[in-house]
Formats: structure tokens, C-alpha cells, sequence
């Protein structure tokens, strides 16, 4: 098995280049680093891609670096981002039966309907609006919307109009978010009609919430899955709505971490797969208690990495040394 080693840069960060070539020296057939407009230093590394779009629509990465990576002799790609940092025992070799991740499956760390997820979040409201969007037929460039919701069958993922499931009590904070982003709507100058049809009618087209930080992807389906992504990224899709779409459209089986239909954010949410990411972002208070357990040392981090553990996101590689 030859996997290429993605790592995706949201913000240029060329501090980060060198340990992260040192921390997977060895272990992937190529590695490869998309770089948010770094078209000087493509220039001086062959392993870096620049590529032209914002953070929140990283998706559009793939898109523009397709046929670049396309053309390395590989199996499939593993997508980590720069401050994730994958487990050290995990290589090319092993990924796939350490993860139990049959080799034609593609992976990310859930699925769940997008109309399932709660108004308060941040990205709601945009990442709604992208259905509407002027000055591009999305249609033509994805499946209809039949396809697109039976391919969603499989996972046994409906997706149902918005209602009150989406919107938390009023008193609450969270609550006052989610009654903000419904009065934003309202205000919105153009196609609050269609936006606010959601809530009664059958879903304009079957969206996702996921968490894209880590991926793996056969190869197979690598041409289609970049091509949706491109796609999206031209409707200003939020990158968590867009890429488990494209990867949804693109391959015949998306394994994941969590249950099917779990929420990634969801407290204690429901796991289907033997080895787990750690996400350290959520609450401040864990990102600062895993950093002072190991005191910014790299070499104490990778000699205690936890082995039913398949990442710890995020980690900062240029805060860490390494012992001489």
C-alpha cells in the first residue's frame, strides 16, 4: 500500500515545514504540503503546493492541487492537518489495519446531517446561504439532489427540514445564539423565503456536518472527490459542510469514527471504530493540561502516545522540542 501524506496549511506557517518533514520522514511514499499563497517558496520546494483560497474554504485546496496530486503513484492520500499531529507507530505499512479501515473505504471522524446540527453554530447561517447562491449553477457541477440524498441511505442519514430540534431554550446562551441566527435570516436582503423554506418544506439539497482534519482517501475516487470540491469552494459551502459532502458523492463507503448520524461536536457522542482522535481545541483548560503533561517535549509526547489514540489535534510542533 502507497500513501501520500497530505498536510493542509489553513495559514501560511513556514516554521512548521521542517519538523513536520522530520516527524514523517520515512513513513508515507510522498508528502505533500498546500500552502494557502506561497507561490515563492513552491518555487524552492517540490513539496509544497500553493494554493488560493480562505481557511473556511480549504476544501477548494484539493481542487486546485488535483491533478498535481493525481500524478504521484499512490494508492491513496491520508489529509492531516499541519497542527494535527498523527500517531507515531502509524505509517503507510499499518494505517489501514491499526485504523480497521478496509482499503477501498474511504474515512473521516463522522457523518451526520447538517439539518440535524443546532442554529447556534457558528457557520449556520453562511454555510445555509451557499444553497442560494448567485452567479453560479452548482447544479450542473454536483449530483441532483435524488442522488444525492439516496447516497445518504447507507449511513441511515435523513435529511429532515429544520424545526425545533435545531433551536436550544432561550434562556440559555447557546440558546440566544440560535434565536440570533434566526432573526439574522430575517434580515437577510436577499432570498429569506428560500432560506426560511427549510424549516417546512423538504431540504433543498442533503448537506453534511463533519469534521475534516483528518482523511483518508482511496484514490479511486480522488478525480471526483477534488472536482466537488472545487465545486463547493466556488459556492462558498463551509469547508465542515463541504468536504463530507464531496467525500459522500465521491466514494461507494465513507467509514468513520463515530456512529453514523452522532454530531462530532456532541458531548460523549457514540463510537464505532477502535482507534480515536483527540480533539484538544473544544475547551481550553485540555489543550493547557496536555501541553503541561508533557511539557512542550516531543520526544516524552511520541515515547507516551497512546495507542488506541489515532491523532491529537491540536499540537503546535512549533512550540515542541525534541530531546538531543
Amino acid at each position: 500500500m502507497k500513501l501520500c501524506l497530505v498536510i493542509v496549511f489553513n495559514h501560511r506557517f513556514d516554521k512548521n515545514l521542517p519538523p513536520l518533514r522530520e516527524y514523517y520522514a520515512g513513513k508515507f511514499t510522498a508528502i505533500r504540503f498546500l500552502m494557502p499563497f506561497a507561490d515563492d517558496l513552491e518555487e524552492k520546494e517540490t513539496d509544497v503546493i500553493s494554493v488560493h483560497f480562505s481557511s473556511y474554504l480549504y476544501q477548494g485546496f484539493f481542487g486546485e492541487a488535483r491533478k498535481r496530486l493525481e500524478q504521484i503513484e499512490c494508492d491513496g492520500y491520508v489529509v492531516v492537518g499541519d497542527d494535527l499531529l498523527l500517531n507515531p507507530s502509524l505509517d503507510q505499512s499499518n494505517l489501514h489495519q491499526k485504523m480497521g479501515l478496509p482499503l477501498e473505504d474511504a474515512y473521516t471522524k463522522g457523518l451526520a446531517s447538517l439539518f440535524d446540527a443546532p442554529l447556534s453554530w457558528s457557520r449556520a447561517r453562511t454555510t445555509y446561504r451557499a444553497l442560494f447562491a448567485d452567479g453560479l449553477e452548482w447544479h450542473r457541477l454536483l449530483p441532483n439532489r435524488d442522488e444525492a440524498l439516496e447516497r445518504s441511505k447507507p449511513y441511515g442519514i435523513e435529511h429532515r427540514p429544520l424545526g425545533l430540534r435545531n433551536l436550544s431554550p432561550f434562556w440559555t446562551k447557546i440558546g440566544l445564539s440560535s434565536l440570533g441566527t434566526a432573526i439574522a435570516w430575517f434580515a437577510e436582503r436577499q432570498h429569506p423565503r428560500r432560506l426560511f423554506s427549510s424549516f417546512t418544506k423538504n431540504v433543498p439539497y442533503p448537506l453534511f456536518y463533519g469534521y475534516s482534519d483528518f482523511l483518508v482517501l482511496p484514490k479511486a475516487g480522488w478525480d471526483q472527490f477534488a472536482r466537488y470540491c472545487e465545486a463547493t469552494a466556488a459556492m462558498q459551502l463551509f469547508v465542515e459542510a463541504a468536504i463530507p459532502l464531496a467525500m459522500v458523492l465521491a466514494y461507494d463507503r465513507v467509514q468513520t469514527e463515530l456512529e453514523y448520524g452522532e454530531l462530532f461536536d456532541a458531548p460523549h457522542p457514540k463510537r464505532r471504530m477502535r482507534m480515536r482522535g483527540i480533539e484538544l481545541q473544544w475547551q481550553d483548560s485540555d489543550r493547557i493540561d496536555f501541553e503541561n503533561q508533557h511539557g512542550f517535549n516531543l520526544t516524552r509526547l511520541i515515547r507516551e502516545f497512546p495507542e488506541d489514540v489515532l491523532y491529537f489535534h491540536p499540537v503546535k510542533l512549533s512550540k515542541w522540542k525534541q530531546e538531543s
